[in-house]
């Protein structure tokens, strides 16, 4: 049976024109659009794609018209869901997107401060990796976007050019970036930097539908700019798991902010380094004016509890 779902994945294979890279843009597996593709092509009783021996598809002349069909449907019912949406929801809830590594007590603090002001406004709060934020960002499903700078900016330029020039920003904070390091670790103390470590294993965590081979180039940048040389690489699925394999001492990770529970504890030490991130929301210039001021209310109410969260 046709649906949006399935319109949406055959439009992205067929202007990629690679499975491998729909699944990424898509947070799916290559197996999963193939299969969806294929059933698309039993249903309609026709093939939409000319398969070789390599990665590479090319589109049957009915394969070119279909894409363009489910183009045209596709931007006229996004524009006709966006403008229902913004209807139904103006002045009264803001759908922010955040990531898991950035909800703590200062961001359900700011919340509930904010939503005392005005008990019919909310804001709502969906939780997700930072790719797949932008793409629900870039797809109208999210206002509003809680990321940094200038790690963001660069993503958006190489993946969403066209949504960069939409967005603005709010900024809240500026951050240190920092190095984790167990307690355990004999090199951990006071009279230590950051660089005393710098050849110890990074551990970093990969994003949804991305090869370990990307997941380590980005890691080798980061690196690469705060003067660190890891022996070796490892690849963690979540945050948690990361900070987990740190108070283990299986290695080092770069974090913005401190894991205040376990630096509390006292199983991980951090060391500053060099970088500066800026801890910013971004939200779509097209958001009504009277979100956008309720939107600044509740980032000053973060930046409030965010600069003691951080004490």
């Amino acid at each position: 049976m046709l649906s949006e779902t399935k319109m949406r994945i055959y439009l992205c294979a067929a202007q990629t024109l690679n499975f491998t890279d729909a699944s990424k843009k898509l947070f799916m597996t290559p197996q999963a659009v193939s299969k969806t593709v294929r059933e698309l092509e039993t249903e309609l009783e026709t093939q939409l794609f000319l398969r070789s021996t390599g990665k590479q598809l090319e589109l049957t002349a009915e394969g070119i018209a279909l894409m363009d069909c489910f183009s045209n449907f596709l931007n006229e019912y996004d524009g006709i869901k966006k403008r229902l949406s913004a209807s139904s929801r103006q002045h009264y809830e803001i759908r922010m997107g955040v990531p898991p590594y950035e909800i703590s007590s200062a961001y359900t603090n700011a919340l509930s401060k904010t939503r005392q002001l005005n008990a019919q406004r909310n804001i709502t709060v969906q939780i997700k990796m930072y790719d797949q934020l932008f793409y629900m960002l870039s797809n109208g499903m999210l206002d509003v976007v809680q990321e940094y700078l200038p790690r963001s900016e660069l993503y958006l330029q190489k993946k969403y050019p066209n949504l960069e020039k939409e967005i603005k920003t709010i900024k809240l904070l500026n951050l240190q970036e920092r190095l984790l390091v167990s307690s355990a670790n004999p090199k951990a103390t006071d009279r230590a930097t950051y660089l005393d470590f710098k050849e110890e294993p990074l551990i970093c965590q990969s994003s949804a539908g991305e090869a370990p081979r990307e997941t380590i180039a980005k890691a080798k940048a980061a690196a690469k700019k705060n003067g660190l040389t890891p022996s070796d690489f490892i690849i963690k699925n979540d945050r948690d798991s990361i900070y987990s394999a740190v108070e283990l001492g299986q290695g080092v990770t770069i974090a913005a902010r401190s894991v205040s529970l376990a630096v509390r504890t006292g199983s991980i030490k951090w060391y500053p380094l060099n970088n500066q991130l800026t801890f910013c929301f971004f939200y779509r210039k097209s958001l009504d004016k009277t979100s956008q001021n309720w939107l600044k209310i509740f980032a000053e109410n973060l930046q409030e509890e965010l600069l003691l969260y951080e004490k």
